[in-house]
């Protein structure tokens, strides 16, 4: 998406030196003993990890930094100005457009690829909204209804996912 974005825009970070980088991500990796914790020692751990995709890295509780995102984007884009990672949960993409807004307003840099990525749907982020008592509880009679985020009778979150960059 950042180099969709850098495209778009006509941006060639070797003539930009005052191109930043500002992405939000999300927590990094959960640990399945914190999960565990989390449910008050009822959540079998081994029996769980039974169950984990061999092809998906993350839901083996491999550490993912959380500003690897900004990093590889800037490392890849060969940017020379800032590099900066949000990582506030959910409000992480948000807020990074808002600081790339006030880095460009206060004359840090000229330009930034700013947004965020994450990705929550997995094994463990799944379990975890549920532990937690966020996740929607669906009607089987009625699955539209899971979906409604400003509804006064919601009852929870859909996990979903999603990555945006923008370059101005």
């Amino acid at each position: 998406a950042a180099e969709q974005a850098l495209r778009h825009a006509q941006l060639d970070p070797a003539s930009a030196p005052r191109l930043g980088v500002v992405l939000g991500s999300g927590p990094g990796h959960f640990d399945p003993a914190r999960l565990a914790a989390a449910a008050n020692a009822t959540f079998d751990v081994a029996r769980y990890a039974e169950g984990l995709a061999p092809g998906q890295p993350e839901s083996l509780g491999l550490p993912r930094r959380t500003e690897a995102p900004a990093a590889l984007v800037a490392r890849r884009a060969g940017t020379r100005g800032p590099v900066h990672a949000v990582t506030t949960a959910c409000a992480a993409s948000n807020q990074a457009l808002g600081i790339a807004y006030r880095m460009i307003r206060r004359g840090e840099i000229d330009v930034a690829v700013a947004g965020g990525s994450d990705s929550m749907v997995n094994p463990q982020g799944l379990v975890f909204f549920v532990l937690l008592g966020a996740s929607a509880h669906v009607d089987p009679s009625d699955p539209g209804s899971a979906c409604r985020p400003f509804d006064r009778k919601r009852s929870g979150l859909v996990m979903g996912e999603g990555s945006t960059r923008r370059a101005r």
